[in-house]
């Protein structure tokens, strides 16, 4: 999903590519299926490893490529 929001609705900017605009939590997590405190850990976990930023209502994507690989293995990669 926050692959499709890059290239569907991002920005690039020096840091990577900025969407701004977001809803909140609640809503991308009744979209992918999951719960509130399930997707906090999953977007904490993308924080840490450096793939992601995010503000108020504002994602950067700070690299898409390995973000994709993460949505492609999101076990291996996350380190479930």
């Amino acid at each position: 999903m926050l692959c499709e929001l890059a290239e569907g609705h991002g920005r690039p900017e020096a840091a990577g590519i900025r969407v701004e605009g977001l809803v909140t939590q609640p809503e991308p997590a009744a979209i992918v299926s999951t719960t509130v405190p399930t997707l906090e850990r999953a977007m904490k976990r993308l924080r840490e490893l450096g793939l992601i930023s995010t503000g108020y209502r504002s994602l950067i994507i700070r690299d898409l490529p390995a973000l994709s690989a993460v949505a492609e293995d999101p076990e291996g990669a996350l380190g479930r």
